[in-house]
């Protein structure tokens, strides 16, 4: 499952491996994208859907929708109408690059006028995207590219959850990535995720 696909980059590179190497989709039984914006997901869709004819791909489903509003509930039912099957527990294991974005700036209400002091960010998004898919939708493996400021936060996520997780963090040597046709240079790290 991609949560935040874009023009389906990530998306094509494991479409191009699982053709290259057709015993990689024995355990794969269909692969979701999702994305908010409604022209990132008609992009992916352009991208993938020459893979999507090749014999042993297995179901694709790219739609737009608000990944981080998304219920266990309507998840398992993307998933059984993707995969062709009736509603199960199938092991979701999650990849992509969620938005490198910090979170809202929320204002206490407490007359303070939201200056600064009043002020504070709420989880940014790359937080918010890990919870979604260790929480909310009980994903078994997580493996995302994120800003290198996530590399500190993940220890002090992994103890507050005591679900029997545990990461592993890898500095990129090469850190650009292209948003809306510009380079952007960001330093950032891969993030492995594994439930125990």
């Amino acid at each position: 499952i991609e949560p935040s696909c874009g023009d389906g980059r990530i998306l094509e590179c494991l479409m191009e491996r699982l053709r290259s190497n057709p015993a990689d989709m024995a355990d794969v039984c269909c692969i979701l994208g999702f994305d908010i914006d409604d022209r990132a997901v008609q992009a992916c869709q352009s991208r993938i859907r020459p893979y999507c004819d090749t014999p042993g791909i297995p179901p694709v489903s790219i739609q737009q929708l608000n990944f981080l509003e998304l219920t266990r509930a309507e998840f398992q039912r993307h998933i059984a109408e993707a995969c062709k099957e009736q509603e199960n527990d199938t092991a979701a294991i999650f990849l992509g690059g969620p938005p490198y974005s910090l979170g809202p700036l929320i204002h206490d209400d407490d007359g303070a006028g939201g200056n600064a002091e009043a002020s504070q960010r709420g989880l940014d998004l790359p937080e918010q995207f890990l919870r979604q898919c260790m929480i909310e939708l009980e994903g078994c493996g997580i493996s995302f590219l994120l800003p290198d400021r996530c590399e500190k936060d993940a220890e002090a996520i992994c103890q507050e959850l005591r679900s029997g997780w545990k990461f592993h963090n890898a500095k990129l040597a090469k850190s650009s990535f292209d948003f809306r046709g510009k380079v952007i240079t960001q330093p950032s790290i891969l993030q492995r995720w594994m439930k125990e």
